[in-house]
């Protein structure tokens, strides 16, 4: 899947196996928002965060069970990006390829932040997936990875809209 965005196999499978942080929250900054409502204020970092986790976790859960579905996804994700993300993980599924455990998110700061959506970057950690091939051989962890992560806010909370590996991981500390 993200082999197509970033180009490894073990990224493509660490980035899809969330199945939520465990972790305490990573300290978060937050910029003055770029512009002003009164009916609702604009989205946070801690939005961002938990929707990003909870698109993962609903990724992990489609692996476990062996079923791909942009429904399951569309609760955490627009349209758009649950149809795609959902046909990758029928790729890796027919692959034979299965992964489990949890990526952790290490950091995230927002880029842009509107009444209606939000940007930030991220540092995901993914150490602790285990990975492995079709023949059952162990695909080396992806470690740290930075992320440019789109959120929209809809009816029922914000949505993750578009996400893409980024190559300045400063972020990550690196």
């Amino acid at each position: 899947m993200l082999r197509r965005l970033a180009g490894g196999a073990a990224l493509v499978l660490a980035a899809i196996t969330l199945s939520g942080c465990t972790q305490p929250m990573p300290e978060v900054s937050e910029p003055a928002p770029t512009t002003t409502s009164t009916s609702q204020p604009p989205p946070t970092t801690e939005q961002a965060q938990s929707t990003f986790e909870a698109f993962y976790a609903a990724v992990d859960a489609q692996f476990a069970a062996g079923v791909a579905s942009a429904d399951a996804l569309s609760e955490h994700a627009t349209s758009d990006l649950a149809e795609r993300w959902a046909g990758f993980i029928r790729e890796d599924l027919a692959a034979g390829q299965v992964s489990r455990g949890v990526l952790e998110v290490t950091a995230i700061e927002a880029e842009e932040v509107v009444v209606d959506g939000i940007r930030v970057r991220l540092c995901t950690d993914g150490r602790n997936i285990v990975t492995t091939d079709p023949q059952g051989l162990r695909i080396p962890p992806s470690g740290l990875v930075a992320w440019s992560a789109e959120f929209e806010d809809s009816d029922s909370g914000l949505l993750l809209a578009n996400l893409q590996p980024l190559q300045d991981q400063s972020i990550c500390g690196l």
